[in-house]
Formats: structure tokens, C-alpha cells, sequence
């Protein structure tokens, strides 16, 4: 994993455990969620993927939805519901490494670039930054309400 990556992946849990954020834009999760948005749309405009309306649609709707719903949660000002919401944009990131691979096998992008985004959106952590983020949610809940965190909050290791 890169580097850069493994720093934004700590510092999430960082600054949510010292609990100092109070914007979404803040949350370095969220700032990865973006940089994805805008890698996406450079291949919508230099590669076929942009004439493949249908595909570019749903690509540019799931990749919107892991940033916005990340900041949803934020805003609603509850942890339960942040869980939810980084649930759903944990959701939306499988929706788009799908969509991607079927923007590899209409032959859109090559294969250094499927593996790229592969890498970027996979093994860069991105999914386990989610679960990283949601862990550390559920803690938080238990610590300040002595109260479990219901069964269907719970993270499978």
C-alpha cells in the first residue's frame, strides 16, 4: 500500500478519535472519495468510457454517492447514523470496482489503467479506510453511552 494512502487511512482514525473534526471536508476519507471522482472523469474525457453514456452515468453517480455520502453522514450529527451513511459509500465503492470492470471487459479503458484504478480503488484501502472509520465510530458509541452497539451496527472482522 502506498504510503500517502496508509498516512490518510490514520489519520482518519486520528481525527476521530481526538474528535476535532467539524466538517466533512476535514475527514481525509472523504478528500480520497473526491480525488476518485476527479480520476474518473479525466478517463471520461480521454478514453471511450465518455461515449458510453449509460456506463459513464452509473460510474459518475456511484463514484458521487461514496463522497456524498460520507458527507450526509457527517452532517446529520450522530454517530449511528454516520456509521450508516459510511456504509452506504462503503456500498457505492463495490458498485463502482463492478462498474470498472465493465468498463474493462467493453474494452474502454486498457489494461494498465484497469489495473491502476484497481489498485487505487481496492488496495489502496479504500474499503478498509471505510471499516477503519466505522470501527472507530462503534467504539465511541460504547465508550459515551455505556450502551452495545446493536447487533446490525456490528463489523465483521
Amino acid at each position: 500500500m502506498s504510503e500517502k494512502y496508509t498516512k490518510i487511512i490514520e489519520a482518519n482514525y486520528n481525527l476521530l478519535s481526538m474528535a476535532t473534526v467539524n466538517t466533512f471536508e476535514e475527514l481525509e476519507i472523504w478528500q480520497l472519495s473526491r480525488e476518485i471522482c476527479y480520476h474518473l472523469w479525466d478517463l471520461f474525457e480521454k478514453t471511450s468510457l465518455g461515449k458510453d453514456f449509460e456506463l459513464k452515468n452509473q460510474m459518475n453517480r456511484s463514484s458521487g454517492s461514496i463522497m456524498d455520502n460520507i458527507a450526509e453522514g457527517f452532517e446529520r450529527n450522530g454517530r449511528r447514523e454516520f456509521i450508516n451513511f459510511l456504509s452506504y459509500s462503503k456500498g457505492s465503492c463495490g458498485e463502482l470496482r463492478s462498474q470498472l470492470h465493465r468498463a474493462f471487459d467493453r474494452k474502454h479503458i486498457s489494461k494498465e489503467e484497469f489495473e491502476f484504478l484497481q489498485w487505487f480503488y481496492l488496495n489502496v484501502d479504500f474499503g478498509p479506510a471505510h471499516k477503519d472509520v466505522m470501527r472507530n465510530l462503534h467504539e465511541y458509541y460504547v465508550e459515551d453511552t455505556g450502551f452495545e452497539v446493536p447487533e446490525n451496527y456490528k463489523l465483521e472482522d
